[in-house]
């Protein structure tokens, strides 16, 4: 893993102090070592750690005779297949790396090199005779970046605090961004950030800068193609393949183990399908207070795999300063509190002597997991004439959707309730730049196209999120993240499903059920309710944080915004009795730390 710099300006000069000091700003992502260097107008920064005992990796940044010049964030899982390629075309230069080979592929290739890649990565190439910054990052966006242009300059990172520390133009926060969060739980980390003028550099995207223009290429596109002759073996053996490609070897691994069939599915794969790599796998779970007790399907699982494993306690912890140690790491506002117990879990592997963490984040937005989906898929039934296939889904579906009868399921689950605005400045106007999404092209599905449309959006809005919060949870202990479900091989596949396949018979995630049945705990594969990350918003923000948040909602200091309503102690309190919108008062409490925090304290 690795921390990524780059600053272009033609008065960079050849003081680079303040830039090494912003490249520190992350250390965390690379503890090993440390490289930067100053091109002709360019500043390239690097920090990065030795996670795998693997020479390809170990060495992050790449130069052919000062004309071409990269730097790496992740690694390639195709390096053999690229380094023969480039042979073959007579390339003689060195290949020894996976940067390197970056360099290779691009001097040979030019801008579409990137489309030859398969791996995670995020890059930065310095290209001298071009006088052209590239940026890319790979097809689902697993390794971050981000970037701030302004007439003659542009700034790239990993992380928002390294710009935000060199730029202060760029801490502009974003109102509507905060108001989409507060009032309807919505955070778009595909095309924008919590400040203005910093965005995401897009995932399947390669940007280039000539110190005028910034243009932006999508490489790749998720297309959607039903298999007729589909099966769900299919996607077993591409899971499978999935956690060996993502998961290393050599080092201690830890499994981030919850109740549910994802991370199941993982350990499952690994004790019964690679013993090599199961020995080196430990797992964690937690299981916060006044929230879902999975401790019988984690055991389950425990006792079917043989892994080693432990619980992480949270007794005695202190709430506002792990809160405010998290906003520092993430740079923006988190939606809910299980990130916390998720960022403790990280510390906890960290610890116990692991170097990457393995988790299950992506199967629900590729298989279909989450209860919002049910009513796109039952309409999408009605359309295609499937009658038996309705009749079956509303009966099976009480369990999934956690109500008494089907009818009143589907009554009161997709019932939509707007909760009050406490959000008292309109958006700003100049918002800068937006990054545009890399579209999906629906011609190869056949029948269902409006819930594969929902999938789809589900996949835009939430993968580019659990990416951000995975990233920033791991990086922060020095964990390289390994995310098999967002394998871009696997998720092709897993959209060639046919649509009337993804929840039969009212089943959340019923093809990977099926697919996972052999290595899953019986009790796992069987338990019908949709498991959510643990954590309690309500008990967090009224409970646990309410005599301080009152506190604060009468001082002076929480309203230096100009972000929240006067009427908020008047709110919270009514709130707080009737136990509703806790959810809303934890987004609220986590923004003004961010915004104290990061916002005000960005600069140097």
């Amino acid at each position: 893993m690795s921390a990524i710099l780059c600053v272009y300006d033609p008065a960079i000069g050849g003081d680079p102090e303040q830039y090494v000091v912003a490249l520190n700003r992350m250390a965390h992502r690379g503890a090993d070592g440390e490289t930067t260097t100053v091109r002709n107008h360019v500043f390239l920064g690097l920090r990065w750690s030795s996670i795998r005992r693997d020479a390809h990796v170990d060495r992050p940044m790449a130069c052919v005779d000062d004309r071409l010049t990269a730097v790496l964030d992740g690694h390639l899982h195709n390096r053999a297949e690229l380094t023969a390629v480039l042979e073959a075309r007579g390339y003689r230069r060195d290949l020894s790396s996976d940067a390197a080979i970056v360099v290779g592929m691009y001097s040979e290739f030019g801008e579409r090199f990137v489309e030859r890649l398969r791996g995670i990565w995020a890059l930065v190439i310095w290209d001298e005779r071009e006088h052209r910054v590239v940026i890319s990052r790979d097809r689902v966006g697993v390794r971050p970046l981000y970037y701030y242009v302004r007439p003659g300059r542009l700034v790239v990172a990993s992380e928002i605090k390294s710009i935000i520390y060199l730029e202060a133009q760029a801490r502009t926060i974003d109102d509507s961004a905060i108001c989409d969060l507060v009032n309807a739980g919505r955070i778009d980390d595909w095309t924008r950030t919590f400040f203005c003028r910093v965005r995401p550099v897009p995932p399947a995207a390669i940007l280039q800068f000539d110190g005028e223009r910034l243009i932006t290429h999508g490489y790749w596109m998720l297309r959607p193609a039903t298999n007729r002759a589909f099966e769900a073996q299919a996607i077993l053996e591409k899971v499978r393949a999935a956690v060996e490609r993502h998961t290393p070897d050599d080092v201690r691994v830890g499994l981030a183990l919850s109740g549910g069939i994802d991370s199941g599915t993982i350990a499952g794969i690994l004790a019964h399908r690679s013993q090599r790599l199961a020995r080196n796998v430990h797992a964690f779970s937690v299981n916060p207070p006044n929230t879902t007790n999975e401790s019988s399907l984690i055991d389950a699982t425990i006792r079917r795999t043989g892994l080693l494993h432990t619980y992480v306690p949270v007794d005695g912890l202190d709430y506002p300063r792990a809160l405010a140690h998290l906003v520092d790491i993430h740079d923006e506002p988190i939606q809910y509190s299980g990130v916390l117990y998720q960022f403790i879990l990280r510390q906890r592997m960290a610890e116990a002597g692991c170097k990457a963490v393995l988790v299950g984040y992506g199967a629900d937005e590729i298989f279909s997991g989450y209860r919002f989906l049910a009513l796109p898929f039952l309409r999408a039934l009605v359309s295609a004439g499937r009658v038996k296939d309705c009749f079956r889904f509303v009966a099976g579906a009480r369990d999934f959707l956690d109500l008494p009868s089907p009818g009143k399921a589907l009554r009161e689950v997709f019932a939509r309730r707007r909760p009050s605005p406490l959000m008292v400045v309109p958006p700003r106007v100049d918002t800068g730049p937006r990054s545009v999404p890399i579209d999906f092209r629906l011609a190869g599905v056949d029948q269902g196209q409006s819930f594969v449309r929902a999938l789809l959006r589900c996949f835009r809005t939430n993968i580019p999120l659990l990416v951000r919060l995975e990233d920033r949870n791991a990086m922060a202990h020095g964990l390289d993240l390994c995310v098999p479900f967002m394998d871009d091989e696997l998720i092709q596949t897993a959209f060639t499903i046919p649509f009337h396949l993804y929840m039969t018979d009212g089943q959340n995630k019923a093809v990977l059920r099926q697919a996972a049945r052999d290595v899953l705990a019986p009790e796992v594969s069987a338990y019908p309710r949709k498991l959510f990350t643990p954590g309690n918003d309500a008990y967090m923000a009224f409970d646990v944080l309410g005599q301080e948040f009152r506190d604060l909602l009468r001082s002076t200091a929480f309203y230096r915004s100009e972000l929240w309503s006067r009427r908020c102690p008047e709110l919270y309190a009514k709130d707080s009795a009737l136990g509703i919108r806790g959810h809303i008062w934890f987004r609220i409490y986590v923004i003004h730390t961010w915004y104290e925090r990061v916002v005000r304290s960005a600069g140097p």
